[in-house]
């Protein structure tokens, strides 16, 4: 018989008390959670970054990260499932740089979508992906035209982190900042700050700043080629990433985690693309009988 009864305030009901507080992330459910989330009728978030150089004083998880935190803070305010975060992203025109993680453009669309079938086959109905990185918007956008080919039983919708804000959050966001630069610079340096706490370390930026485009494709105008990026920026890295904080990280973060819950309330509450996907699958079905 223990005289200390401390170890009663370990007991059922302050388990209860502490799991009430945590998100509903797929990797922490219990199966009376999943089976409830699922009876409420909630979408799936599917965070997607990559794993990608941003020069020398970013983690190479940052894309992923901030769309993980997104995608969890967002849960919070309009209830969702959020699934394991997706790292695989298209990488190519940056995977001349060491830690990058890249596969062929065939794998990542046939792996991403055998991962939305499993996330289906689970019972989602509705399936959300949060993206994080500028890399993957469009092989992204044609993944989804290719699930045109296939019956499914599931909806998928595609947002950026920067897509879904509206004209006032833009104008909000760009006055947290005194650049307007991208990969790497002063937006995205103070963003992962805030999403990934003491990952980044400005010391490490060792490129002298203001860091300018090259403009080697400037030559080439309306002509498209897969070294747009690197024709620009060799590094990776953009305009002045020494002026980042954690402070304007956390004041941006939050107005892209409140679009996201935004958009996760619009998406639930969507009637019409299940509609419409049921009408191009019925289509593909009679042209498919009119061949045989």
């Amino acid at each position: 018989m223990r005289g200390d009864e401390s170890w009663r305030s370990f007991g059922p009901t302050a388990f209860i008390t502490k799991r009430k507080e945590k998100t509903m992330e797929w990797k922490n459910m219990l199966p009376y959670e999943f089976n409830q989330a699922l009876e409420e009728g909630q979408i799936c978030i599917l965070p997607v970054g990559s794993l990608e150089r941003h020069g020398e004083h970013i983690p190479y998880g940052c894309d992923a990260g901030i769309a993980e935190k997104i995608a969890v803070e967002a849960a919070r305010l309009t209830p969702a499932v959020v699934f394991p975060t997706y790292y695989f992203g298209q990488i190519h025109e940056a995977a001349m740089h060491r830690g990058a993680v890249n596969f062929p453009a065939e794998m990542l669309v046939t792996h991403l979508r055998m991962l939305l079938d499993q996330i289906a086959y689970n019972g989602f109905r509705k399936i959300m992906i949060i993206n994080g990185h500028g890399g993957n918007r469009f092989w992204l956008q044609f993944l989804e035209k290719t699930l045109l080919d296939y019956k499914r039983n599931y909806c998928l919708y595609i947002v950026d982190t920067d897509s879904i804000l509206n004209e006032e959050e833009h104008q909000a966001l760009d006055e947290i900042y005194e650049t307007k630069d991208g990969h790497a610079g002063e937006t995205e340096t103070s963003v992962c700050m805030a999403a990934m706490p003491g990952c980044v370390d400005l010391s490490r930026q060792i490129f002298e700043e203001p860091i300018h485009r090259m403009g080697r494709m400037d030559g080439l105008k309306g002509i498209y080629t897969g070294y747009y990026f690197n024709a620009d920026w060799a590094e990776g890295v953009t305009g002045t990433p020494s002026l980042a904080t954690e402070e304007k990280g956390k004041a941006a973060l939050d107005i892209m985690i409140k679009a996201a819950a935004r958009a996760v309330k619009t998406v639930q509450e969507d009637q019409e693309i299940p509609k419409l996907q049921q009408e191009i699958l019925e289509k593909c079905g009679k042209m498919e009988e009119g061949r045989r």
